[in-house]
């Protein structure tokens, strides 16, 4: 496999990782924290898992970038 090859692969995971993040937040996560009684418990709930998410993402668009 040449390095080429390697690099579309690479870039191809990276970018599935991301867009399946994505689609996972808006499908799943904000629905599921619109069903919450209290307001504050689902912001503070969604920045809390928005936060490991966007650590994840920015290093997953650096690959894709490269």
């Amino acid at each position: 496999m040449n390095e080429f090859a390697l690099a579309r692969v690479i870039h191809v995971i990276a970018v599935v990782f991301w867009i399946g993040g994505m689609a996972m937040v808006t499908t799943v996560l904000i629905p599921t924290l619109r069903k919450y009684r209290s307001g504050v418990d689902a912001v503070e709930l969604f920045e809390a898992l928005e936060n490991k998410f966007a650590r994840q993402a920015k290093f997953v668009i650096l690959i894709a970038g490269a």
